[in-house]
């Protein structure tokens, strides 16, 4: 009812907005934007892309995780683990299709997954404990 639905909502709305949204104090509005700011600070984004092997003939999914704000070397110091993590989840529409599954992650870091022969469609999902983090990407095999 207040248009505040994402996180990027409570960091651009003054104090007076989320006390009126929320029914609470001033010192409120303050824990809260400093508890989003947190977690947008120490949250990840997804991207992949599949490269071709040429000596195996294989295909290689590489799934990137990359902090969504730009971190410095100071700031890679205050990062907060168990913050915001998520689950990492990559399978084909074949049967018998998982081909990776990782809980507990909370860095940027890569992942290189080698893909079986024909095998379609990927589903790539990185998944938040935290509503509104998740996403999700869908890549089709490449024909030669």
């Amino acid at each position: 009812m207040n248009k505040i639905c994402i996180f990027a909502d409570v960091i651009s709305c003054s104090s007076n907005e989320i006390e009126q949204a929320c029914g609470r104090n001033s010192l409120f509005d303050q824990e809260l934007k400093t508890a989003v700011s947190k977690i947008l600070f120490n949250s990840i984004s997804l991207s992949a892309q599949l490269e071709m092997a040429t000596e195996k003939k294989r295909h290689t999914l590489i799934c990137d995780l990359s902090y969504r704000e730009k971190l410095t070397p100071t700031s890679l110091s205050k990062i907060e683990n168990g913050v915001v993590t998520y689950t990492l989840s990559v399978h084909t529409d074949r049967p018998r299709g998982s081909l990776m599954f990782r809980k507990n992650l909370s860095n940027a870091e890569k992942h290189q997954i080698v893909c079986p022969k024909d095998f379609g469609r990927l589903y790539i999902r990185l998944v938040s404990n935290l509503i509104g983090l998740d996403e999700q990407l869908m890549i089709n095999e490449m024909v030669n």
